[in-house]
């Protein structure tokens, strides 16, 4: 993974005499087996691993975002070189927390469980860009100013968590905004939105501008996401990005370069190269990895740097398993999909079998009351036909922990993914999934009959995937 010198620096010391060593947060497990710490970035995959109870010193010239992650659930904490704070962990994924600003980090953790859920479903929902952006701003500007004012302990927020906030949520809205606009993509084969396509003007290149000068965001996900996509978003105009051929993608990518170079402070670059791979790995080939590597070298990044781009670059295209970017237009399921254990899968995986599969949530009630009906599908299937068929359940939350609680208590017979929907390549995303319940028929040989398939519920569904069985 890049190294980032520019993020922060954790100094872990598992020491009990306090008096002797300097720390600003204090984390007791309460016999938890453990928890791990994080930083917000998109980029940086460090994490320390803490089995112990533990302090932490965490240097940081301004406020940044962390998480402990205990399971999949995260807990968040906005940090900086004031705070002195303590973190007492239960079962079940709770948390308390006593110290500096910790009534706003109680606060912060309610926004991301209430707030997060309802900005991710307004990407389900079929509507236009500027009708996106205006369900948005209501939400934003009229739900979440009003939880956050009237909460019962707005008066505490000193001003510095205040301006915090104000920034998270501007953040959440540019990076949603721009998230939407680079998904408007017009089939499942382009590999982006062309340039006629994508509402521009729903964007400020002006405010751009002086955001990417931002620096004391840059370790904040949100804010790379946000940045990285907007500039992709302005370089498709510049270039008028009209067509999905891959070699003409490779020179949209020498373009990209160009309008980083031009655009981007250097010291953002990593993060931009960073996204680039994980969005787009499997529609690079060797000569375009290649300029990005020259050019890297003529900037004056170092070898060390530059292997560990290479090294991402071929740690992404493993997962994707791909053998060539031709074999991948044709049967091209390769969107994030991972299961219970938390491997990395593909649809490619289950070729040569009829696939049925349902495409949930969490949090729908719909979805929910379909799942009695394909058990008593599956029940009226023969063994033998059962070989011939797999029902494939994923799920668009981007809560892992809420995703594992539902599994347990449905007990769903069945083959289980999750593919978040805040994800560039998710499954909501490659099959253009508006609504959900939502499911899909793929026949053996891997081609998708309908992309919008009957309902477990449907009494003629079990007929149709007979059809297909026999």
């Amino acid at each position: 993974m890049f190294q980032r010198g520019f993020l922060f620096l954790v100094f872990l010391s598992i020491n009990y005499s306090y008096s002797q060593q300097e720390y600003n947060i204090s984390i007791i497990l309460n016999n938890i087996n453990s928890v791990s710490f994080h930083t917000s970035s998109s980029v940086d995959s460090s994490k320390i691993i803490i089995r112990n109870d533990t302090t932490l010193l965490v240097n940081s010239s301004g406020s940044e975002l962390f998480y402990l992650k205990q399971n999949n659930y995260k807990y968040y904490l906005i940090l900086n070189n004031e705070s002195n704070i303590e973190i007492s962990c239960s079962e079940n994924n709770t948390f308390s927390i006593i110290g500096t600003d910790a009534e706003f980090i109680i606060f912060l953790n309610e926004y991301y469980s209430i707030y997060r859920p309802k900005i991710d479903s307004l990407f389900l929902q079929a509507s236009s860009a500027d009708q996106f952006e205006i369900d948005l701003y209501d939400l934003l500007v009229n739900e979440v100013m009003i939880f956050y004012t009237s909460h019962a302990s707005f008066e505490s927020f000193d001003m510095n968590c205040q301006n915090d906030f104000k920034n998270l949520l501007k953040y959440e809205y540019l990076n949603s905004v721009s998230t939407y606009l680079i998904s408007q993509k017009k089939d499942t084969s382009q590999i982006i939105p062309f340039y006629t396509d994508v509402n521009i003007k729903l964007l400020d290149r002006d405010l751009f501008n002086n955001h990417i000068l931002d620096t004391s965001y840059y370790h904040l996900d949100i804010f790379q996401h946000y940045i990285f996509n907007s500039a992709m978003l302005f370089a498709l105009k510049d270039y008028q990005y009209m067509t999905q051929e891959n070699n003409n993608f490779h020179n949209f990518s020498i373009f990209f370069l160009r309008f980083i170079d031009d655009n981007i402070p250097k010291r953002a670059w990593l993060f931009f190269f960073h996204k680039y791979i994980y969005n787009y790995a499997k529609f690079l080939n060797q000569k375009t990895i290649l300029h990005i590597e020259k050019f890297l070298h003529n900037h004056n990044f170092d070898k060390k740097t530059i292997d560990s781009f290479l090294n991402y670059y071929h740690s992404i295209t493993k997962e994707y398993s791909l053998s060539s970017i031709e074999d991948e237009l044709v049967f091209d399921m390769a969107f994030y999909l991972e299961n219970k254990d938390g491997v990395f899968m593909s649809l490619n995986d289950f070729k040569g079998k009829i696939l049925y599969i349902d495409i949930w949530a969490s949090w729908c009630g719909p979805c929910r009351k379909q799942f009695p009906y394909a058990e008593k599908i599956k029940e009226q299937l023969s063994k033998q036909q059962l070989k011939k068929i797999n029902f494939i359940y994923i799920s668009i939350d981007n809560d892992y922990d809420k995703w594992n609680k539902s599994l347990e208590s449905l007990n769903l017979d069945g083959y289980q993914f999750i593919s978040p929907a805040n994800k560039p390549n998710s499954a909501g995303h490659y099959f253009n999934v508006s609504s959900i319940p939502r499911y899909i028929l793929i026949n053996k040989n891997g081609d998708i009959i309908n992309h919008n398939a009957k309902r477990p519920s449907d009494a003629t569904l079990l007929d149709d995937l007979l059809e297909l069985i026999n």
